[in-house]
């Protein structure tokens, strides 16, 4: 857990259609919010947020399914059972003072919200994240703890970021149900595995959990209410098969319902190598819920020092821009689209650092 000081944490009852308050002040850096729905069949989402100037930051029409402001997300805030929202600060630009306004949408029903404010309370020691594997097939536990723990450290230590805690939990017979997710086209297989987890392992709030899958298939592209924006939380590897997946991004972690909060990766031909496709999905939650470029170089995150691989470099125009059309140009970020990057810049490390998710002891 955080020290006293580092977070603030409330939760509230909601009805369609209330406006919540998150109250921010000064050495603040960043906020999360989760909606989490009483039935998890029902669609949630968020329809406006506005902050404490009036000016509307982020706005969406969801029965028409239409993004209509999209300064704090670049996609539409739904999905069935839980959605969360995560909003930073950057490097250069401090959140503004005062009451954020975000309005919730329920499908008629109640719903619970939670936020968290992640505060800077001064402290210099590196903030870290607190890792643990469930995995579903039978692995080297010590060979994968510890090439992860050394492969994610490699991308965050740079940048006074870390791994705390990583733990390698085998399922055992826990897992059989969840080794193959969404290959027979079964939607909320990785909802399940996640809340299967969660129950298995209790780990805190502030844990994050990676499911260790023999195979991830298609099927668990359909598990969120817009196709799209689960599509590009997809991690393809060299051959196109999905390597790893975030079940939803920003998702909930730390104050929300965990079948919302956790990632999938794939176990491949070396289970030990990995640990950067996992510290890839694990920031999809953890700040960087966006690729810095899709697979077919039209969409962009927004954060200001990322480079783009745009469509021109599909040399060959086959409708997607590999690694090896992007070098130079963004493949070796860690949140290209496709696995290979090993890189973070510095306004993606800030996100990074202020989410709820990683912690400074002591």
């Amino acid at each position: 857990m955080s020290p006293p000081g580092q977070l603030r944490i409330a939760r509230q009852p909601v009805a369609d259609g209330d406006e919540v308050g998150v109250t921010i002040g000064g050495n603040d850096r960043a906020w999360l919010l989760s909606v989490e729905g009483e039935d998890p069949a029902e669609l949630v989402g968020i329809t406006r947020v506005t902050d404490p100037a009036g000016e509307v930051r982020y706005a969406a029409d969801l029965r028409a399914g239409l993004l209509l402001v999209d300064d704090l997300h670049p996609r539409v805030l739904a999905d069935e059972g839980a959605v969360g929202l995560y909003v930073a600060s950057t490097p250069d630009e401090p959140l503004a003072e005062g009451e954020w306004r975000v309005r919730v949408a329920t499908n008629g029903t109640t719903a619970t919200v939670a936020t968290a404010v992640s505060h800077d309370d001064g402290n210099p020691a590196p903030r870290q994240l607190d890792v643990v594997v469930w995995a579903t097939v039978d692995v080297d536990v010590e060979a994968v703890a510890g090439r992860w723990r050394a492969d994610m450290d490699a991308v965050l230590s740079p940048h006074g970021l870390g791994v705390d805690e990583l733990d390698v939990v085998v399922a055992g017979e826990a897992g059989a149900s969840h080794r193959v997710l969404g290959v027979d086209g079964l939607a909320g297989d990785g909802h399940k595995a996640c809340t299967a987890a969660d129950d298995a392992l209790g780990p805190g709030p502030n844990t994050a959990v990676v499911v260790l899958a023999e195979r991830i298939g298609e099927g668990v592209l359909s598990a969120a209410a817009d196709p799209p924006r689960t599509w590009s939380m997809a991690y393809r590897n060299p051959d196109g098969d999905i390597g790893g997946f975030a079940v939803a991004a920003p998702g909930t972690p730390v104050v929300g319902p965990p079948s919302h909060a956790c990632v999938l990766v794939s176990v491949g031909d070396d289970p030990s190598a990995r640990g950067t496709v996992a510290l890839h999905e694990l920031l999809h939650i953890a700040g960087l819920p966006v690729h810095t470029s899709e697979d077919d170089g039209r969409a962009h995150d927004t954060i200001e020092d990322t480079p783009e691989c745009t469509s021109a470099a599909d040399g060959d125009r086959d409708g997607s821009v590999r690694a090896d059309e992007c070098v130079g140009l963004g493949a070796d970020n860690l949140m290209f689209w496709a696995e290979g990057g090993h890189d973070l810049t510095a306004a993606q490390a800030w996100r990074v650092r202020w989410h709820p998710l990683l912690q400074t002891e002591g």
